[in-house]
């Protein structure tokens, strides 16, 4: 029977109780989610935008655990690549919903350039990170 070696946990942004709210992807997607929200507020109810706001909620649920820690590295890496997934799956979504003409060009470009500066923040935490062991195999 193998032993199992004591894995180090990724530490909690913060030690505060809520540790997402001060954590830059999470207040760069919060951006997004006021965006969104000023975007909606501006068209007919029948102007739905509901498969963005699906996929950042899936994101937000993957950056909010990312603050929060208490996460193997390997486990903290691989939903950091959901919550990338997610916004870019939500990018996508933006500009189709662009060329069905139900978002006008200039909001389609503010969603999609905060969409992109949160993953560009993912990204910085992710290189802050130490990589998952066995990532890159044996040399």
């Amino acid at each position: 029977m193998r032993s199992r070696q004591p894995t180090s946990l990724v530490p909690a942004h913060d030690d505060q109780v809520f540790p997402h709210q001060s954590y830059p992807p999470w207040l760069a997607l919060a951006r997004v989610f006021r965006t969104l929200a000023d975007v909606l507020a501006r068209h007919a109810p029948t102007a739905t935008l509901r498969p963005v706001e699906v996929r950042l909620f899936q994101a937000a649920r993957q950056i909010m655990e990312l603050a929060r820690g208490e996460l193997s590295s390997a486990q903290w890496h691989r939903r950091m690549c959901v919550a990338v997934d997610r916004l870019e799956q939500a990018r996508g979504v933006v500009g189709a919903c662009l060329v069905a003409g139900h978002l006008p060009p200039d909001e389609a470009r503010l969603l999609v350039h905060e969409l992109d500066d949160t993953i560009a923040r993912l990204g910085e935490a992710a290189a802050r990170m130490p990589l998952p062991d066995g990532l890159l195999g044996d040399a």
